[in-house]
């Protein structure tokens, strides 16, 4: 998700204050004033721009573009979980979904915090899909391993209620997992507008998503439908899970300049707000 963007237009503007000189590399100085490029005003240090910029007149934005790719931490972080969650519903090892107590900590830890710092990072460089789509996910794996915290006494309560509670707990998980579906969607929609494997990841998630809230909605269907149901949305985590790791392989292979591994680039298909404009004008 995190690109360098080819910056057809670099202009400096001088600030309208006093601003000091850094000397960097053999003497040559930097200008302290603020930058615009594309539009976008950039007002750096002379530190900041000793250790970033190039030290020609007009610094090589691109290399301040992209300080570091932020995007393999939390698509490492998802697919992890996400593969863990999906061996249990399929029932691998004899597991259910209920037995994920020893690995709480990997949901806490990797998925949503793992997750939400992605998010921070890529709300800093001013990608706010990836933003958004990492902080939901984020939410969505604490909100997962606090269902199996014991400080929160769902299972307790769920079971000082007996049936009828787990069936209305149940019918609650629905409501979240079908929450869920909807802001999929929208994600598979802007997906769009990226690459081939993000729009598999949406995809493969929608029926997750609905799998689940039929599952966990489903308390009048007979145990073995209940089965059936939690085996076929491991199978469609499971291929999501698959597609993230290819994903992040292909972005750590980009980052130390290996191979390139196809993704299905869509952005060429789709004409920029930007370039329809200047077409129709």
């Amino acid at each position: 998700m995190s690109q360098v963007n080819d910056h057809h237009a670099l202009e400096q503007h001088p600030s309208t204050e006093s601003h000091g000189k850094t000397n960097f590399d053999g003497g040559q100085t930097l200008t302290t004033g603020p930058s615009v490029v594309d539009g976008r005003r950039y007002p750096r240090g002379g530190d900041y721009e000793a250790q970033y910029f190039a030290t020609q007149d007009i610094p090589d934005f691109r290399k301040v573009a992209r300080i570091g790719n932020p995007t393999a931490l939390p698509i490492a972080s998802f697919s992890i979980c996400l593969s863990c969650a999906s061996f249990a519903l399929m029932g691998w090892g004899n597991t259910a979904i209920t037995d994920l107590y020893p690995i709480i900590g990997v949901y806490l830890f990797l998925g949503g915090l793992g997750m939400a710092v992605g998010g921070i990072a890529e709300l800093i460089i001013g990608n706010a899909f990836a933003y958004c789509v990492f902080f939901t996910f984020s939410a969505y794996w604490f909100a997962f391993g606090s269902l199996f915290n014991s400080s929160f006494g769902v299972a307790a309560t769920t079971t000082a209620l007996g049936a009828e509670g787990a069936r209305t707990q149940g019918v609650a998980l629905a409501f979240w997992q079908g929450c869920f579906i909807v802001l999929d969607l929208i994600y598979l929609i802007v997906s769009l507008r990226t690459n081939l494997i993000f729009v598999g990841i949406f995809a493969c998630l929608f029926p997750t998503f609905t799998l689940l809230t039929v599952f966990f909605g489903g308390y009048k269907l007979q145990a073995e439908t209940l089965k059936h149901l939690a085996q076929a949305a491991g199978a469609f985590g499971f291929i999501t899970s698959l597609l993230g790791f290819y994903l992040l392989l292909s972005i750590l292979l980009a980052e130390v300049q290996g191979p390139t591994l196809p993704v299905g680039d869509l952005s060429g298909y789709w004409a920029k707000r930007s370039e329809a404009k200047e077409k129709k004008n």
